[in-house]
């Protein structure tokens, strides 16, 4: 039996996004509406605008669904290729993590999610649950939802 490795890469515009479970930034209201302009019955990756709103989001299905999952950022002074800090544990309730446009938005609960500004575009990439970026300044970050694939990451 063989493994189909599958990748996906999301280019965000800059700005400043709330990175974590999106149900805990979208509004209950918007929820569905929502997860209807993704499709979301027919996609892994969830990408939309709040319907009537200015509210772009994006979600990755997570490796293993609900639980709680490290957001880390490595340390770009280390010549250590493993030296990665845990920022946050980003919680998870609807079986994905994402970035949600912070513009008109109050999230549920800042205690599971983290904002992060992208002073110019930024590419994610989503691999089998893990999510990783570079950001202009070099910096790079990552969320693992699945240890046992990180590979050459």
């Amino acid at each position: 039996m063989d493994k189909t490795e599958v990748e996906v890469q999301v280019t965000l515009q800059s700005g400043t996004y709330y990175l974590g479970d999106p149900c805990y930034v979208i509004a209950d209201e918007d929820w569905l509406p929502w997860l209807e302009a993704c499709n979301y019955t027919k996609n892994d990756t969830l990408m939309a605008t709040v319907p009537g709103k200015e509210i772009d989001a994006v979600g990755f299905r997570t490796a293993h669904g609900d639980g709680m999952y490290e957001f880390e950022g490595q340390n770009t002074k280390s010549w250590k290729e493993d030296d990665w800090t845990t920022i946050l544990e980003l919680g998870v309730d609807s079986g994905m993590i994402g970035f949600v446009s912070s513009v008109g938005v109050t999230p549920e609960t800042m205690q599971f999610v983290q904002k992060v500004t992208f002073e110019h575009p930024c590419t994610i990439t989503w691999r089998e649950g893990n999510l990783s970026w570079i950001t202009s300044r070099g910096e790079s970050f990552r969320v693992k939802t699945d240890d046992s694939d990180w590979g050459d990451w």
